[in-house]
């Protein structure tokens, strides 16, 4: 899976989940709140589904996730990739491998999609900025300037709290957006088979273990 995309989706639905954000002075605790909020509505969840678009440069990626805890089930054009808590697999189409690791939290940081929320957790500080009407828009400034991602916008749904679009500027310049078509809170348990690699479903795949 290629590093930018395997990232960005990290980002996806892991700043659904952020925590512990540094509100800015000025935004009396506002926009802390908020994100808190929409972050109890997903951690509380038996199972979410997310469909979302991607675009960063040339790179159009339309996917859909299934949450539940810490665990995953993600699916996009560039790949597929599993997550049961302790073991990640991930499937390349293009090449017919399936990658096994037992990841580190960095290396999780890359794919899963709430990892990501223990290395924003008061990295970032958090101000509310101008939305349009029936949305809240949050601006969060990564505090350490070599962030690989200093700038990202969250825009929420006023009625629901949750997430609608995830803006991020890279640390080189460059932007994607995240566009999340529908985000569904599920009050019915995922089976635990689903965040498993099953390889008959597989069978011509090439199986790398990196444990």
């Amino acid at each position: 899976m290629n590093k930018p995309l395997s990232s960005l989706l990290a980002i996806l639905c892991g700043i659904m989940a952020v925590c512990g954000i540094t509100p800015n002075a000025h935004a009396a605790n506002d926009a802390a709140k908020l994100l808190e909020q929409s972050a109890a509505k997903i951690k509380t969840a038996k199972s979410v589904d997310v469909a979302y678009t991607l675009k960063s440069g040339n790179t159009d990626v339309k996917g859909t996730l299934l949450l539940s805890g810490n665990k995953f089930y993600a699916v996009n054009n560039a790949m597929t990739a599993w997550y049961d808590g302790t073991t990640q697999w991930t499937y390349s189409p293009a090449t017919c491998e399936v990658n096994i690791i037992e990841p580190t939290d960095e290396e999780l940081a890359a794919t899963n999609p709430l990892a990501i929320m223990s290395s924003l957790k008061n990295k970032y500080t958090s101000s509310i900025i101008k939305s349009s009407p029936g949305f809240r828009t949050i601006l969060l400034k990564s505090i350490n300037k070599s962030s690989d991602w200093p700038q990202i916008t969250i825009t929420l749904k006023s009625s629901t709290l949750l997430p609608t679009s995830i803006a991020i500027k890279g640390r080189d310049g460059s932007q994607t957006v995240i566009a999340i078509s529908s985000l569904q809170i599920r009050n019915t348990t995922a089976n635990e088979s689903v965040f498993k690699f099953d390889r008959k479903k597989y069978p011509k795949a090439k199986i790398v273990d990196l444990r």
